[in-house]
């Protein structure tokens, strides 16, 4: 679906020049506007391991998309238990914020009021803690961005398997 399709995406695209409110009620998915180019996935794993499993895991909806390339955007991000984001970079500088659970990046654990900046071009991953969910913020400098995954197929293989599993648990304690 394209932002002209979608009421909320237009409204979640607002003029700079003026005051916007906006809230997660009206805010839409990522995945029907065209803010994130599509996925480039590395040669040899198109067809090899299926990357769509999950599709409960996760939910994300722009909050705030500024009119203009040069604009920033706010994105509201839902993960359920255990979910685990491929190792992957994205083309604009990116700052996360957890409001809600806690998740694991490399060593690290971030939960509730912490965050992490990601620049432009850094790849990254990072698990959700089997008693989320998690939930975050993403401040993006961009309004348009793409997402690169970089994990080998062995690992992608283990992520799809993990979220097949966990699909059950994740259909329940989704966000409506």
């Amino acid at each position: 679906m394209t932002p002209a399709a979608n009421p909320g995406a237009e409204q979640a695209r607002p003029d700079r020049s003026k005051m916007h409110f906006f809230g997660l009620a009206d805010a839409p998915e990522l995945i029907d506007t065209d803010m994130m180019e599509p996925v480039v996935i590395p040669d040899g794993i198109i067809g090899a391991v299926d990357l769509g499993a999950g599709p409960s895991g996760t939910r994300v909806r722009i909050l705030l998309r500024q009119a203009g390339d040069d604009g920033f955007s706010l994105v509201s991000a839902w993960y359920g238990p255990g979910f685990r984001l491929p190792r992957h970079s994205h083309s604009v500088d990116c700052t996360y914020y957890v409001t809600k659970g806690q998740i694991r990046l490399g060593n690290r654990c971030i939960g509730e009021g912490a965050g992490f900046f990601i620049p432009a071009g850094h790849p990254y991953a990072f698990r959700v803690d089997e008693d989320g969910p998690a939930e975050l913020l993403e401040f993006r400098h961009g309004t348009q961005f793409d997402i690169r995954y970089l994990d080998d197929l062995d690992a992608l293989r283990a992520i799809a398997a993990s979220a097949a599993e966990r699909e059950p648990v994740w259909a329940q304690v989704r966000p409506a």
